[in-house]
């Protein structure tokens, strides 16, 4: 998601009339070529304009190439101020590609409001705590074997 708060910046950045932006460099692999003392890049503000599009696919893609890649999905949907349900549209069409992949769909639903449908229908089983979740998953033996001490 750094590619998104990169574009956001941007687009921020652009409605103050500024055409560079600084951006913190990121280590890979373990590398320390870029910690805390590694200098900003300077980027130009219209070239990531210009590659907005190109940001968003590559999210959209990845994540759904995340879910055909998993066993199983487990989501939790918090409750927001005001009692509404913490669910954005991405998140229900992660939902749906995975049901539509055959994926096991696991709902962690806090808000008091029932879920919709379109979340009860496709999931495999929705819980109302992430303590009934685990319990269930310890029951079904998806953490494999603990040793005595619970390890």
């Amino acid at each position: 998601m750094d590619e998104k708060l990169l574009l956001d910046r941007a687009i921020l950045a652009a409605r103050e009339g500024k055409e560079w932006l600084d951006v913190a460099p990121h280590s890979f692999g373990g590398s320390k070529a870029a910690g805390p003392s590694a200098r900003p890049l300077r980027v130009r503000v219209r070239e990531v304009l210009d590659i907005a599009g190109d940001i968003d696919g590559q999210i959209y893609m990845r994540d759904f190439k995340l879910i055909d890649q998993s066993d199983m999905i487990v989501s939790l949907i918090p409750e927001l101020a005001g009692g509404t349900p913490g669910l954005s549209s991405g998140v229900e069409r992660e939902l749906q590609h995975a049901f539509e992949h055959t994926k096991e769909v696991y709902i962690v639903w806090k808000p008091k409001k029932s879920p919709s449908p379109f979340i009860t229908e496709t999931a495999t089983k929705v819980f109302r705590s992430t303590e009934e979740a685990l319990g269930y998953f310890e029951s079904a033996g998806m953490f494999g074997e603990r040793n005595l001490f619970g390890h």
